[in-house]
């Protein structure tokens, strides 16, 4: 799961979510959701590459 700017160009990683039902996640000290508003739910294989894969399965934004 990653949170993002609305330019899609600034990505937050917020941890994995595997499964259904509901799931807890810290985020990072200090971020600021204004900045990042956009939830991404990704799917990415487990090959060592933190980065975000590109396949995402649910996007949508925070409300204030």
């Amino acid at each position: 799961m990653w949170l993002l700017d609305e330019a899609v160009r600034g990505l937050v990683p917020l941890g994995v979510v595997q499964g259904g039902g509901e799931v807890t996640l810290q985020l990072p000290p200090g971020l600021d959701l204004g900045e990042h508003p956009v939830v991404d739910v990704s799917v990415e294989p487990l090959d060592g590459d933190p980065g975000h894969s590109g396949v995402s399965v649910a996007r949508g934004t925070l409300e204030s």
